[in-house]
């Protein structure tokens, strides 16, 4: 089943723009700062020493003061990493199969609780593993973890949005503000327009099904 809802793209932006009064959520990649920085210094940062040609390396300070700090280092990346495995085990994966769950049942309150918490762990929670020593490590956590999770927020981030825009809308019209969801609602037919695979989609059919069901309301409130 093709699950790539949808590209977000300039127009999409603005439509949501106008429904929201903000961007698309989920639109954006997240940019933590300082990422770029921390990889390089987590494996070229090293003290520098003037060192006194009569020092000898079989002194036994020597190899208290750096033999030790070599092997407190290793030991510590080797913890940034289990660190760093067991957040993407226990957080990441565990919200990927929370909302694999909630699409299967078109549990919708459910997906845009564990969506938004996602995203957050992307903002904030993947930062752990840019603090691994070694490239290798990782891009290895990243691959494992983040990468997927980045497609699953990008794949929900427009139907999430129609979703909280009907809800919304939902309200509106229950507090007779007619104009408003007239007004918002061709928007957001707009938006589900964008959608793609919706006839192979029972999570977009359901969605699409909330929308019209809005649109009908309305309809026999006019008439």
């Amino acid at each position: 089943m093709k699950k790539n809802y949808v590209k977000v793209t300039a127009t999409t932006a603005l439509l949501s723009a106008a429904i929201f009064g903000g961007p698309l959520i989920g639109s954006a990649h997240w940019e933590e700062k300082g990422q770029a920085n921390d990889w390089k210094q987590s494996h070229q940062k090293m003290e520098k020493q003037h060192w006194n040609k009569n020092f000898q390396k079989d002194d036994k300070q020597w190899k208290e003061k750096y033999v030790s700090k070599d092997k407190n280092k290793s030991e510590n990346s080797s913890n940034t990493y289990e660190i760093a495995d067991a957040y993407g085990k226990n957080t990441i994966l565990p919200l990927l199969a929370s909302i694999e769950t909630a699409e299967a049942n078109k549990d919708w309150e459910a997906l845009e609780g564990n969506y938004h918490k996602l995203s957050k762990e992307l903002k904030k929670g993947t930062s752990l593993f840019y603090k691994v020593d070694g490239k290798e490590n990782r891009n290895k956590l990243i691959e494992k973890y983040k990468v997927p999770a980045e497609a699953k927020r990008a794949e929900l981030a427009l139907p999430i949005s129609i979703y909280m825009a009907v809800n919304s809308l939902e309200k509106s019209f229950e507090n007779g503000d007619k104009a408003k969801v007239e007004q918002k609602l061709a928007k957001v037919k707009m938006l589900m327009d964008k959608l793609e695979n919706v006839d192979n989609n029972s999570l977009l059919q359901d969605l699409d099904a909330k929308v019209k069901g809005l649109e009908n309301k309305l309809q026999n409130q006019t008439a």
